[in-house]
């Protein structure tokens, strides 16, 4: 195994904590199944648990590549960023109008007239977690642009189009 750190501390503790906000708001919804937020927090509370996962275990598995973030990794964390704020936005607007039923597609769909303290827990976690996201989004970004250039820099790993570099594909690992 090489010594390399597997990912940098910001972005280490920001995954950590990322993964643990959407566990707490897929238990929070879990209460209202989904329905505070129509069932878009459940939804990408399970696709950023899943990134997350799969972020840390290829970060520990290769710790050579964890300075190299892939542009589908950055992508789809600036795709969660933006789920979790349309939740967000989706919460206040159901808050702000104080729907109890809502027609969607022809199906009537019966929200929660009162709410309880996981409720409140979800409305105030959703925008920190998509906060969070998008600082996340923008460490991976600037890391992945300092990983270039210093790769640049030393002459070493020209770029293919696949977004892997030749050095680290030939390695073996």
């Amino acid at each position: 195994m090489s010594s390399a750190q597997p990912l940098p501390c910001s972005i280490f503790f920001l995954t950590c904590l990322s993964l643990f906000l959407a566990i707490c708001i897929l238990v929070c919804s879990s209460f209202s199944h989904g329905l505070l937020s129509l069932w878009i927090s459940p939804t990408v509370a399970v696709f950023a648990m899943a990134y997350h996962t799969i972020l840390l275990v290829l970060a520990y598995k290769q710790p050579a590549r964890a300075s190299m973030f892939f542009v589908t990794s950055i992508a789809c964390a600036y795709l969660l960023s933006l789920a979790w704020f349309a939740s967000f936005i989706v919460m206040t607007f159901l808050a702000y109008e104080g729907l109890t039923e809502l027609s969607l597609c022809g199906i009537m769909v019966y929200l929660p007239k009162h709410h309880f303290l996981c409720h409140k827990f979800e409305f105030l976690l959703t925008p920190f977690e998509a906060a969070i996201m998008g600082d996340l989004t923008v460490r991976l970004s600037i890391g992945r642009r300092d990983a270039w250039r210093s790769m640049e820099c030393t002459g070493k790993g020209q770029e293919d189009h696949s977004g892997l570099s030749t050095d680290l594909a030939e390695d073996g690992s």
